[in-house]
This record gives structure tokens, sequence and C-alpha cells, in this order.
């Protein structure tokens, strides 16, 4: 729970309407971000786009840092509910080929919001969602490794024989998840153009495969 009244939301929409309104204005919020940075970001502009009044907005958002922090909880939360549901329906699937193809949905994920993001990060400790950060990292973290425990049998022997095998394959997995999330990252920051190529996603689930599969 973030614990800062000036960024959190006056009340939850609780019918349909009202989601749907708080939805617009959220995506309003979005667009002049991605599009214009966040000095341009006013609840007046924001109602404007959305084509909901002043007093609605009002309703749900005290101030332009309640806007922008609500951008960011939903960007954290298409990311989570991304990765849940590409696991969900490729079940079925060999390991290496669930993480690449998560990888590379991930990849495609941020080229397309390349822009919003490249205006966000900058915001998150003004608006006192760091906390927020970390806790999704570590529930994609949680949910990483519960997929290696049910996958066991596809990883590599040594990290899952011996008394030591715990501490083994979760060392294994900390290297693996973050040198994929870091260089995704630094991508986004410092090379975007790579995004592009249609080998980064691949690439990527390589580090997987060399840290976790391969004897």
């Amino acid at each position: 729970m973030v614990d800062h009244d000036d960024t959190l939301p006056r009340k939850e929409p609780s019918q349909e309407r009202s989601r749907a309104l708080v939805d617009a204005l959220v995506e309003a919020t979005a667009r002049i971000l991605e599009t214009q940075g966040p000095d341009e970001v006013t609840t007046n502009r924001v109602a404007e786009i959305a084509g909901a009044s002043i007093g609605s907005l009002y309703q749900y958002f005290p101030n332009k840092e309640s806007l922008l922090a609500a951008v960011i909880e939903r960007e954290l939360s298409r990311d989570m509910e991304l990765a849940r549901t590409l696991l969900q329906q490729n079940a079925h699937r060999p390991l290496n080929e669930l993480v690449q193809l998560l990888a590379e949905q991930l990849v495609d994920d941020a080229r397309r919001r390349l822009d919003l993001h490249h205006r966000m990060f900058p915001l998150i400790d003004d608006v006192h969602r760091a906390d927020l950060v970390h806790r999704t990292r570590e529930e994609m973290s949680a949910v990483f490794t519960a997929l290696l425990q049910a996958r066991k049998s596809e990883l590599a022997p040594r990290l899952t024989e011996g008394s030591d095998a715990p501490e083994k394959l979760r060392c294994a997995a900390f290297i693996a998840m973050r040198a994929m999330e870091l260089s995704l990252n630094a991508a986004k920051v410092e090379a975007p153009e790579l995004l592009d190529r249609q080998e980064f996603g691949e690439l990527l689930s390589r580090i997987f495969d060399a840290v976790m599969i391969q004897p």
C-alpha cells in the first residue's frame, strides 16, 4: 500500500460506467505523457482529452500527481498480466521455447511502449511508486521461480542434483532473470534501435538457456 495520500485516488470506481471513466482518464494521461511530456499533463487537459468534465476527474483524482501515479500502476500491472497470461496459455511448450516466447513478447511490448516508458520512469520516485516497482519485480521473480520449480526436469542436472540444489537453483535463477531484465532495460535507454532487431528476443532467451538448461 502506498502511504502518500496526495498521489492516491480519492475513491475506487465501483460501477462499469465509473470504471470506464477512470480508464479513459488514465489513458488520456498516458497519451499526453507519451507525446508531450509530464509538464503538459494537467487535470484540465486530461479531462479534455478523456471527454470528461473536470468535476468528474476530481471525483477520482485529486491532482496531476495522482494521475501520473495511476499510469505507472497501470503499466506495471500490464507487465505482470502479460507474463502470467503468456505462461498460462503456453504451459504445454518446452521450457526453453516458453522462455523465448516470453522474451520476444516482452521485447515487442517494450518497443511499442518505449516513448511512454522513457517519460514515465523518471517520475517513479516523484510520485512515490519506487516501492511498487520493487514489489512488482519481486512478484515477477516469484512467478519465474515457481515456473522453474514446476519444470525442474528440463533444467540442467548441475542445478537440480546434490544437497545444495536449492541454493544452486536460486543463484542461477537470479543471474538469468536479472541478466535478461538488465539487458532489456539497458537497450530501452542506450540502444532502443536494437529492439527492432528480430534476433533481440531470441538472444535474451539464450541467456536463460546458457545459465539454466545447458549442461
